[in-house]
């Protein structure tokens, strides 16, 4: 062992030098305690004996400054003194010595004490790697969750976020979040938007949110409806995620030209509804969260809301009421309700929102997640976000061919298929929201009118429009026979472009379409006023040709692009 005695006087220094020389310990000389300081810094002894009384600097003195070089090491230093009072015993071990021995003393008691020292500065040395192992480990643990929260960022946060109808507040409790915010926009206009709060935080609550990113934005981008989106991740998650983890969500469908918010909350606090002229409501959550029941089970139903220019729907994950204080008070519901309510200025609730909640807090640590979303109502926004138009496909000829029986008619949506196979084998993306609107309403008028013969007169109120749905739901699920078909033809035409000829038939009763065309059109200006009936006047806008033909169960309608 390398050993630093520090005594002034010289035989106490002598008789320690020859005693530890024996024992095959290396020994260093000190005469005061400046040069005891000196000699620690440059040859870093394992042990010191330190006089307490001595020139320059006194031992104690000396002590804490070899202690301040030792830093994180463990250097014992041993008093050698000839005074027991109690004083200057504690001041000994005030000033970092870490044990003393009286003198005259005894090698055995000394060598016992050294034996003892070494035994802790051995321990504490394999501590200090141990320590540094880990704290090696965790850096790099670090550096890989930063590498995964950016794939995470890229995988998760790739929507319309930031498209400009929408403000967002998201702050983590760790580098991973189980909330998240996802947007994005229809081919046929329109947005769908979810928001989610995972169970439990970080990673393990993360984990599910890749998948659902994933979905959402795969079926968004082909035109499937919220409820679709829905229903197939709450099939995702039953069978990914164990039983005791699920998804609180509210999946909010914005429509922007029709001037209407579809709302389906399953398991998030209140979502509020601000209108143009500062009025509030609050729409509870009605549904269970994704993940925990089947889609048999799980009823996947938006809240139809109608909405004005300017007006905000605020929705917000629970680490938002359930922030607490130093006093253990939550923000609450009433908090935040008041906030957006008696905001003087809309465009600042989000930032007044997050300002209160960090007041609120103070210097707590935070317990959770803190998500927080305003989607603000622009009518014809998404229209205006459509991208520059591609170069024009060369036109070709090709046909197609469907039929849709009575059992798949309440479960198959075809209609994101027959756009994506349009756009795909013709390449007329630049018009998919055109066909999406013309295939929508030809079909949903075949499955209503003709296979359910539904009466649209029911949807002449807003309450109608719900009894309407109910009653759909219902002749769907009772439906045991019926048919819809789809006939596709598209071929050039001679200036260029091409046509799309879509014919649909249902196996309903149909209808008299002899009648005048002057009262027909009548018919149709005077329904164009109400809430519904605008089908047939928006597919003559679009296209070219609509002719009924055999019993009126049919339906043939010509799109020309060029």
């Amino acid at each position: 062992m390398r050993i630093l005695v520090a005594d002034d006087e010289l035989t106490g220094r002598l008789m320690l030098e020859r005693a530890l020389a024996r024992e095959g310990h290396e020994v260093f000389l000190a005469v005061n305690g400046r040069e005891a300081v000196e000699i620690f810094d440059q040859e870093r002894p394992e042990l010191v004996l330190m006089d307490a009384q001595m020139p320059v600097l006194t031992g104690y003195e000396a002590t804490q400054k070899i202690k301040e070089l030792a830093g994180d090491e463990f250097v014992p230093v041993v008093f050698v003194t000839g005074n027991e009072s109690e004083p200057d015993l504690v001041r000994c071990v005030d000033c970092g010595g870490d044990d003393f021995i009286t003198k005259p003393f005894s090698m055995v008691i000394l060598r016992a004490k050294m034996d003892a020292l070494e035994r802790v500065r051995s321990l504490q040395a394999s501590l200090h790697d141990r320590n540094r192992e880990l704290h090696a480990h965790r850096q790099n643990l670090i550096h890989e969750q930063e590498v995964a929260q950016r794939v995470f960022e890229r995988i998760v946060h790739t929507g319309d976020l930031d498209a400009g109808n929408m403000q967002y507040l998201i702050s983590s409790m760790a580098i991973f979040n189980g909330d998240l915010i996802l947007a994005a926009r229809r081919p046929e206009g329109g947005q769908n938007i979810l928001l989610g709060d995972f169970t439990g935080h970080g990673l393990p609550a993360a984990i599910g949110a890749i998948p659902v990113a994933r979905t959402f934005y795969a079926m968004t981008s082909r035109g499937f409806p919220m409820v679709r989106v829905l229903a197939e991740l709450n099939d995702q998650l039953c069978e990914m995620l164990p039983t005791e983890v699920f998804l609180a969500a509210v999946g909010i469908e914005v429509d922007d030209q029709e001037g209407r918010i579809g709302i389906w909350n399953g398991g998030i606090p209140d979502v509020i509804l601000r209108t143009v002229d500062g009025q509030c409501r609050a729409i509870g959550s009605s549904h269970l969260p994704l993940g925990l029941v089947g889609s048999t089970t799980l009823r996947v139903a938006l809240e139809p809301i109608d909405v004005q220019e300017g007006d905000r729907l605020y929705a917000f994950t629970d680490g938002v009421i359930e922030m607490k204080n130093e006093v253990g008070e939550q923000f609450g519901e009433k908090r935040i309700f008041e906030l957006i309510a008696n905001a003087a200025d809309a465009d600042q609730v989000v930032t007044d929102i997050d300002r209160a909640l960090i007041d609120f807090r103070g210097d707590l640590e935070q317990s959770d997640d803190v998500t927080l979303l305003e989607v603000k109502y622009i009518p014809h926004f998404t229209t205006a976000l459509q991208p520059e138009k591609p170069k024009l496909p060369d036109a070709f000829c090709w046909g197609a061919e469907f039929s849709i029986r009575a059992e798949s008619l309440p479960v198959l949506d075809p209609l994101p298929h027959l756009v994506k196979l349009v756009t795909e084998v013709q390449g007329l993306g630049m018009w998919r929201q055109q066909l999406h609107t013309i295939f929508a309403e030809l079909y949903s008028n075949a499955v209503d009118h003709g296979v359910l013969r539904m009466d649209s007169s029911l949807k002449a109120s807003a309450e109608g429009f719900a009894q309407y749905y109910m009653e759909r739901e219902a002749r769907l699920r009772a439906l045991s026979e019926g048919y819809v078909k789809i006939r596709l033809h598209h071929e050039p035409r001679p200036e260029g472009g091409g046509r799309l000829t879509i014919e649909v038939e249902d196996s309903g009763e149909g209808f008299d379409y002899s009648r005048d065309p002057e009262d027909s059109r009548e018919e149709s200006r005077r329904e164009s006023q109400l809430l519904h009936g605008r089908g047939i006047p928006l597919l003559s806008n679009l296209c070219s040709e609509i002719e009924y033909l055999g019993r009126g169960n049919r339906v043939r309608a010509c799109y020309d692009w060029a």
